[in-house]
This record gives structure tokens, sequence and C-alpha cells, in this order.
């Protein structure tokens, strides 16, 4: 799972929370020892390296940018080995250049590693722009279900419907 808020441990280095992935799958003692294995600390450094965070291994998490913070969640979910990544906009509290970034990298996650995306967006042009379907809802009911290119001004109304006679939402 991706969030809109990171889910990190600030005072902790980007190294440790991608670990930190990992920890469903190793004994309790392992995590609290800090005894990891040297296969674990690989891959944990591997994860960095995709998400081009590796020369930020040992930086604290609370050192790093919004995007550098998302990217570590991202390598956290690696560790995982996921076959389905979740996200709840993992990308409203980025600007508009580190969000596309962030974006890539989850899209990358799909082409490299097969993972199945399935993202909470708000941005109408970013899920345009990566998605290969989205699905629209409004007041808890499907108003849309198709690709990218059938997201018409009809459909978005209905999505989001105006407020009032004067079309403002």
């Amino acid at each position: 799972m991706v969030f809109q808020h990171f889910q990190l441990l600030t005072r902790l280095s980007a190294w440790t929370n991608v670990m930190a992935g990992g920890f469903a799958g190793m004994p309790l003692w392992r995590p609290l020892l800090g005894a990891f294995s040297a296969e674990d600390r690989q891959r944990a450094l591997a994860a960095l390296r995709e998400v081009g965070l590796e020369e930020y291994a040992r930086r604290r998490v609370e050192e790093l940018s919004g995007g550098q913070k998302q990217r570590v969640a991202i390598a956290r979910v690696l560790m995982q080995r996921p076959k389905l990544l979740l996200g709840d906009e993992p990308i409203s509290s980025l600007d508009a250049v580190t969000a596309e970034r962030v974006m890539g990298f989850i899209a990358g996650l799909h082409r490299r590693h097969g993972v199945t995306v399935m993202l909470n967006l708000h941005d109408v042009a970013a899920a345009r722009a990566y998605a290969s379907r989205i699905i629209g809802l409004s007041a808890g009911r499907v108003v849309f279900n198709g690709a990218p290119k059938q997201l018409t001004d009809a459909a978005l109304r209905r999505i989001y419907p105006p407020d009032d006679e004067d079309g403002a939402h």
C-alpha cells in the first residue's frame, strides 16, 4: 500500500524504512534486533536503487523531500514482492513535476515486475495519462468504467456532478 502521507518512520533512515517492508516475512526477533540477512539488505538497497535513491539510503527520512519520501514508500513496497499495489492518493501532496515522476515509478512497477496497480486518484489528468482503465464513483456508485480515452466531459460530470445550476463544484 502506498499512502498519501507516506507512513514512514521519519527518524529512521530510508534504508531502514525500506527494510520495514520485509518485516512481515521474518521472525519478530530479527527486526527488533536489527538482524537482517545479507539478502534482505541487498534487496532493500536494490529497491532504493530502482527508485533512484540509493545514495540516500543512510539519510534520515525527515531530511528528504516529499517526492523522495514517496519513492522510499514505493521501495518499501518492493520489499514485499507484491502482486497488487494499492495507492490512496499517492501524488496529491506533491508538486506537478514530482507527481509525474512518482507516477512513472509506480507505472514502472507494473511494467518491470508485473504488479497490478489500483490507485485512488482525484487528478483526472494523471488518471488519463497512466491508467489503462478508469472507474469513476459518485455517491458510492460506479458511474463510469472504461478506458481513459472514453472519459468524456459528460462522463466527468457524472463523476463530479455540479453542486448547483451554475455548474460550480
